[in-house]
């Protein structure tokens, strides 16, 4: 029951975001207007992917690329190679 009660939960959470991953009852309101900023960065498991197509050309029919973390066991990756972003200001208003 509670496995169900979680999933329908996390459907619920789901079906109220927008394709960017931003709740929409937010994303879309014209009074959010300024206060996203966009931000850039390289998702790595994306870059594979996209270095084996243009090594090998087209995907041919039926063909699809996915991507495996190929880590050592126990590797943990330096959390000061993330990116960082600004904190917003939230005495300012936008």
């Amino acid at each position: 029951m509670k496995d169900s009660i979680l999933q329908l939960a996390l459907t619920v959470h789901e079906d109220g975001l927008h394709s960017c991953g931003h709740p929409r009852d937010r994303a879309w309101n014209e009074d959010m207007e300024g206060w996203y900023t966009p931000h850039r960065v390289v998702c790595q498991a994306c870059r594979a992917a996209a270095l084996d197509m243009d090594a090998r050309g087209k995907l041919q029919a039926g063909e699809s690329t996915f991507v495996t973390d190929d880590t050592p066991a126990g590797f943990e990756p330096d959390p000061r190679m993330m990116p960082t972003f600004p904190k917003a200001d939230s005495t300012t208003e936008g």
